[in-house]
């Protein structure tokens, strides 16, 4: 039997203050950009910015890759790392 399952995520309660301006601009892009109410597009702009952030992230990790090292690292510094590892879970 093949069904349809919805699941309600909690949900928290936000007020916000807004300029006479933004207001207007807020309602005027709310309506053009076919939203049902005004949560439903900040929401969308939420998820925007947040998907913005992971994709500014991971350009960020992409470019620190590329400055990584392609080899191993050296023998002397593997010894180095293992011993600072080590020497971290003594206790005092």
């Amino acid at each position: 039997m093949v069904g349809t399952y919805f699941f309600r995520m909690a949900t928290k309660t936000a007020n916000i203050a807004l300029t006479d301006e933004l207001d207007a601009f807020a309602r005027t892009d709310m309506a053009a950009g076919g939203f049902g109410n005004f949560s439903e597009y900040v929401r969308d702009l939420l998820r925007r910015r947040r998907q913005q952030r992971i994709e500014e992230d991971l350009a960020m990790i992409r470019e620190a890759m590329k400055a990584a090292p392609v080899s191993e690292p050296p023998a002397a510094m593997m010894r180095e790392l293992s011993r600072l590892r080590h020497g971290s879970r003594r206790r005092p």
